[in-house]
């Protein structure tokens, strides 16, 4: 199970913060905010330390779970907001920057990468339609393609993921 099953239950039962915080750290590789998170609400719940066991727990007694996502939402707002505005530090950072290269670098990526992504599906149109075994020659360079799309595509997301976060929440 995934750490986003637990989204819709904060969400549910009121506590902002810890759902932003959540949903913040899904980008995280590391996921100390969220496994700070989920540590205390765990703890509050007495059950084991994992989204699986908060989300079974929310099943079995949803009125019961409600209360202590809300304490730990309470009793650590100044924490959890604390751990907020820092997620973002890097690319607000990045808008400030004095080099024009460091501010524009993430929108530049998204434009060209769309340009390629274009030119990339033309030219694999064309290499098809004149290749004289096709299948062989979608075959080789699919894996090209695959990996360098992944590769660009995670970057741009990400991006797109956590600039549309700042536009909701009015930052920058």
């Amino acid at each position: 199970m995934a750490l986003s099953a637990l989204i819709p239950i904060l969400a549910s039962v009121g506590a902002p913060i810890l759902k932003e915080l959540i949903s913040d750290a899904l980008g995280d590789p590391v996921g100390e905010v969220a496994s700070d998170v989920i540590g205390m609400v765990a703890d509050g719940l007495g059950v084991a330390p994992t989204p699986e066991a908060i989300v079974e727990e929310y099943q079995l007694d949803p009125a019961g779970v409600a209360p202590v996502i809300r304490a730990v939402e309470d009793e650590n707002k100044a924490h959890l907001v604390a751990m907020l505005g820092a997620i973002n530090k890097t690319m607000r950072a990045e808008a400030k920057a004095k080099g024009l290269l460091t501010r524009i670098w993430r929108p530049v990526f998204g434009l060209l990468f769309g340009l390629i992504y274009f030119l990339l599906g033309l030219a694999m149109i064309f290499v098809i339609v004149r290749a004289n075994d096709p299948i062989a020659i979608f075959g080789v360079l699919s894996g090209l393609i695959v990996t360098y799309l992944a590769c660009g595509s995670s970057v741009l997301g990400v991006y797109v993921w956590q600039r549309s976060s700042e536009k909701i929440r009015r930052v920058a």
